[in-house]
């Protein structure tokens, strides 16, 4: 993104009752087209910008805005905080792509977004990090740190994997969402901090 992004995007939009909001365009825009400005300050302007939005495959909202396309999450943050630093990505904070309300978004590390994300549907174990090792008849529990996996044991119970894979994954900073995903574990733990829907 170029270096006066947060400029455009403030003097093209507007941000309300938590939506980006089409302003009206000007000569400076459709540089070529003129016959454009008014087709689209008579027909967009005041509208909300996620009503011409389509959905990627991963269920994020994109949005054409000059001459690229871009996450609508991110035109929400520059809009409000201007561009997103190299290194670092907007995440949503209850894990919900759509949902891009201000207060839902945070500035976050790479590193740090991969610690928020939903347990895989493809995890067996209902518990991110535990699964059960056929060669061992063993649950094992694993983590990532630094991109490498490491083994954190293998274990007799679900349960003990289960507590250990909790306690490396609030050392390391995961969040509650990525270390349960939909496990009641409080049922077997006996705690609430980590009951989730």
């Amino acid at each position: 993104m170029s270096n006066n992004i947060h400029f455009l995007v403030k003097k093209y939009f507007d941000y309300k009752n938590d939506e980006l909001i089409y302003k009206a365009r000007d000569a400076a825009y459709y540089k070529t087209r003129k016959s454009l400005i008014q087709k689209f300050n008579n027909s967009k302007v005041g509208q909300a910008v996620i009503d011409d939005c389509t959905l990627s495959n991963s269920l994020y909202f994109l949005i054409g805005f000059h001459g690229k396309t871009h996450l609508l999450s991110h035109l929400v943050w520059i809009w409000h905080f201007g561009q997103i630093p190299a290194g670092m990505c907007i995440d949503h904070i209850d894990g919900h792509s759509t949902n891009n309300k201000i207060e839902n978004l945070r500035l976050v590390t790479y590193l740090e977004n991969n610690r928020n994300r939903r347990i895989s549907s493809r995890n067996t174990s209902k518990f991110s990090g535990v699964s059960y090792s056929n060669q061992n008849k063993k649950w094992r529990a694993d983590i990532s740190v630094s991109n490498k996996q490491v083994c954190l044991g293998f274990f007799d119970t679900w349960l003990e994997a289960v507590k250990k894979r909790i306690e490396a994954a609030e050392k390391l900073g995961y969040t509650p969402r990525h270390i349960t995903g939909k496990c009641f574990i409080s049922e077997f733990i006996g705690t609430t901090k980590y009951s989730m829907q």
